[in-house]
């Protein structure tokens, strides 16, 4: 956790989604809390390879679909924690899905995620899991 960020607009946030639509939705969504500083990745194994990049700077939150193609939300966040290479292998993974299966929402947490939101959610949800996530409101 980067407890030196004071500001919304300094926050770095990583999206991981296979679906185009719901990334412009999320972005857009972050826009309104004045989260501007944003990624994105198609699926979990392209996550990791920016994760890896050392040209790119690390996310201080990251919001990741659990149903992916390539590599899911699950096994993303698995190999994340596992990591230990990277520069923050312990940054907070916030799941957003449409699952519903109480089990599979549960082995997200116990895999590592910091929260799960289920789509569709309202915006001050999100903006309440990141402020969470990253210790600090975001103003």
């Amino acid at each position: 956790m980067n407890t030196t960020l004071s500001a919304a607009g300094e926050l770095r946030v990583l999206i991981i989604d296979d679906q185009e639509i719901m990334r412009k939705i999320i972005r857009r969504l972050l826009r309104e809390s004045a989260i501007t500083n944003v990624a994105e990745a198609e699926n979990g194994l392209e996550g990791l390879e920016q994760l890896a990049n050392p040209q790119i700077e690390n996310p201080d939150v990251i919001l990741c679909d659990l149903h992916m193609d390539v590599m899911s939300g699950t096994e993303f966040i698995h190999k994340l924690r596992r990591h230990k290479s990277l520069a923050n292998p312990d940054v907070p993974v916030i799941v957003l899905t449409g699952e519903s299966n109480d089990m599979v929402l549960d082995v997200a947490i116990q895999v590592g995620a910091s929260a799960v939101l289920q789509k569709p959610f309202p915006p001050e949800d999100l903006r309440a899991a990141i402020e969470a996530a990253v210790g600090f409101q975001l103003g």
